[in-house]
This record gives C-alpha cells, structure tokens and sequence, in this order.
C-alpha cells in the first residue's frame, strides 16, 4: 500500500474494507467526488437557506420574536465558528470516513430535537430559575442551533471538500467544479424542496424525515464508500501520473506542507480567506433580508426569491468550467474574477432596480458564487499542502461561518442608523475593494518558500 508521511489517519487501517477501491476498473476519485457532493446536499438542513424554511414555524411553536430567533441563531452560529478549527484538526487524524457519520449522526438528531423544541423548552424551563425560565425557548434554539450549524454547515461540508481535493492534484479544480454542478442546484432549491415538505407532512415530521435521512442513508453510505485519500487505498492523486508536458501547464507544485501557524503568517491566506468572508456576509445578509431589500426597490416578493434560479443556473453552468480553468492558471486570477463578480453583485444590490441593474445582480450572484464555489475547496491545498488541510481549512471554515453569523445583524443595524440597506451593501464593497488591492501584492506561499529557502 502506497503511504503518505505523516499525514496518516486513523480511517486508513481499514481502507480496503468492506472493497478495496484500487482493484475497480475506474478511478475511485470520481465516486468520492459523487459521495461528497451528496454530503454536501445533506448539510442543507444545517445551511441558512434550509433552516429559513423552518424559521417562521419554529417561532410560532416556541412563542418567540424574529429578534429572539435570530439573536439564538446568531449564538449558535458564532459559537459553532469557534469549535471549527478543533474539527478539521480531528480531521486531519481520523479521517473523512469517521468524521463524516458522526457528523451525520448529529445532524439528524438535531432536526429531531427541532421536532419537538417547544417541548424541551417548556421542560427545561422547570428546571431553571424564575428569571431564567422566560429565556429557556432562546436557549435551547441557541443549542439546536449550535449542533445544527456545526455539524451540517460546518464540519460535514468541510470533510466532503477535503477529501475531494484530496483525490485530485492536477485536476483538483474541474473536480471541484464538477461537484459544483450537481450540488449548485440543491442549494439554490433547498427552500423550495423544504417548503413543499412541509405543505405535504408538517414542519415537525419534515424535520424527522431529513433526520432520518441523514442518519439511516447518509451515514452508512458514508461508512461505505468514503476515502479520505487515495494514497492510503494504494493509489495516487488524479488516478495516473502526469507527463512532465501535462504538468508544465499546472501551477501546482508542493514544496512545504504549511501548519496552520505558518499559513495564518502569509498575506495570500488572509486576501484569499477575507475575499470568502465577506461574500459569506454578503450572501447571508441578503438572503436573510431579500424580501424587504426587493420591496424597497418597488420589486415583488415573488421576484425576489425568483432571482436565485437564474444565478444558480449561470454558476452551473460555468463552475465546472472555472475549475478547469483554475487547474491552469494562477489562483489570483480566478479571486479577482470572483471579486469582480461579487462587486457587481453588491453594487446592484446598492441601487437595485427593474432594467440593466436587475440583470448585474444576476450575473454577479451567478460568478461570484460560481468562483467562491472553487475557490473554498481547492484554495487551501494548492498553497499549503494536504498534511494539515482539515485544521487550515477548518479555521477557514470557522472564519466563513462567523462572518455569516453577523451578516443580517451588519446589515439590519446599519439599515436602522441610516434608513435603508444600500449603505451596509455599500460598506461591503468597500472591503471588497482593499481585497482586490492586495491580489496585486501576493505571492504563491510555496514559491516564497523556495526563494527563502534559496537565501
């Protein structure tokens, strides 16, 4: 069996149980990409635009306001975000194939705790002080959404990410895309699916339905078919050797695994990982608040929530075509296009209007998405190695999701001091900006590495 250093993990001792993936007749790498693009369906219940379609339900039962709710989905979130970097570090010696069913585990009993979450709160409040009884809904929507924004947008997006990059080198990037193109949909029809679960059975029995999905299908489909590297199956990234011809058109060359201290000590993991935070706040922002940004514009509320087809369509239909590119070309090309995107994605939401601005905030949400889809899972490998991806890429991760945890309180604190929304979408290109200043000023960490190395 083909080894890897240190980068051994727990999951690689029974690799070739209960089939070994190098005796198929095809390069197992394309069923992880399959597997994990399916895991990456299976964290929408975890995900802001799943858990949206349960948010007007879970107020109701529990007898909150939309400030309580948020304010618990908010705590939840931030403190999710904290323990993301410990997951990818537990990652990085378990492997995919153990984290991934646990994290499916949680999930589902999370959505089968939101099932009955006005029953647990009315029993905890027995157990809690006079005052502290008033705050018990609060407290246990912060909790289920502690577990849920943990264990479904946070870790078992970022096992299926990892190990997907980590089963290609030279063709991580249309790899990436292609997963892209068959999760992209899922997402942008996550609300719409949900909503038609609970038309049909109720929002209590639809939360029971993806909790058993996630712990009867996804889970054991997980246990047998996931691979957290092909090295420890006995083959090698991309299923074949490069010629030295293929490989001259690549830019991925590894010379040092980075640890997450030293990737944190280089601009480009700050430029790259800042341009993913504020799209993340962005995005949340405004699919927290898109009815009322619409109707400021004098749009319907039909056409707001409309507009997420036609973006989705576009990233579609271009990521895997990105990926392809990204396997080319310098990374920093491909932040600038997804700046640029997000740019004009944000100015049209600034002065949103019927006509040619409608159209820019299409076609900005569709590449900027499309690029942020790419970027989040190949950005990380290429510039710092696979050794320590699951702690880098987990702190990244823990940066995303704190950034969107603040998104809809930016936007609606800054809407309240000043009157409108265009002022926050404003302050964001502004950030937007400065990140695409500093592309012009970063350099590849492992060609820095060398030169430093060389003096």
């Amino acid at each position: 069996m083909i080894t890897h250093g240190n980068n051994s993990k727990l999951e690689d001792k029974f690799a070739d149980k209960p089939f070994a993936p190098r005796k198929l007749p095809f390069f197992y790498g394309w069923v992880v990409v399959i597997a994990g693009g399916f895991g990456i369906i299976m964290s929408m219940p975890g995900q802001t635009i799943g858990i949206s379609a349960f948010k007007n339900s879970i107020r109701d039962a529990m007898g909150v306001t939309d400030i309580d709710i948020s304010t618990a989905y908010m705590v939840g979130t931030i403190i999710s975000a904290l323990l993301l970097t410990y997951a990818g570090k537990a990652l990085d010696v378990l492997g995919a194939r153990i984290v991934a069913p646990i994290a499916a585990l949680f999930l589902g009993l999370a959505t089968f705790a939101f099932s009955k979450c006005d029953a647990i709160a009315s029993i905890m409040a027995q157990y809690l002080p006079a005052k502290a009884a008033d705050f018990s809904a609060v407290i246990v929507l912060a909790i289920l959404f502690f577990v849920l924004r943990l264990s479904g947008q946070g870790v078992l997006t970022l096992v299926c990410r990892n190990m997907v990059t980590k089963w290609f080198n030279y063709r991580r990037g249309f790899a990436t895309g292609i997963m892209g193109f068959f999760t992209q949909p899922a997402f942008s029809g996550a609300a719409y699916i949900f909503f038609l679960l609970i038309s049909f059975y109720g929002w209590r029995t639809s939360w029971q339905i993806l909790g058993g999905i996630a712990i009867v299908l996804f889970a054991p489909m997980a246990l047998l078919l996931f691979r957290d590297n092909p090295e420890a199956c006995g083959l090698i990234p991309d299923g074949r050797q490069l010629s030295d011809g293929e490989k001259s058109h690549t830019t991925h060359k590894i010379a040092h695994q980075f640890t997450l201290k030293e990737a944190r000590r280089t601009l480009t993991f700050w430029t790259f990982a800042c341009s993913l935070m504020i799209s993340a706040l962005f995005v949340t922002a405004l699919s927290f608040d898109i009815e009322n940004i619409f109707a400021e514009a004098g749009m319907t509320r039909n056409t707001a929530f409309a507009s997420f087809l036609p973006g989705c369509i576009l990233s579609m239909i271009v990521r895997p075509l990105l990926g392809k590119l990204a396997d080319k070309i310098q990374l920093k090309h491909l932040l600038r296009m997804q700046l640029a995107g997000l740019s004009g994605f944000i100015i049209a939401t600034a002065f949103l209007a019927p006509g040619p601005m409608f159209w820019l905030y299409l076609i900005g949400m569709g590449i900027s998405s499309a690029c942020f889809g790419i970027l989040i899972g190949v950005s990380w490998p290429h510039f710092f190695g696979r050794e320590h991806l699951g702690e880098i890429s987990g702190h990244v991760m823990s940066l995303i999701v704190f950034s969107s945890a603040i998104g809809p309180l930016f936007f609606n604190k800054l809407k309240l001091i000043t009157g409108d929304y265009s002022n926050a979408a404003i302050a964001c290109l502004f950030a937007t900006s400065i990140i695409f200043i500093l592309t012009f000023i970063i350099k590849h960490p492992q060609r820095s590495f060398i030169e430093n190395k060389e003096h």
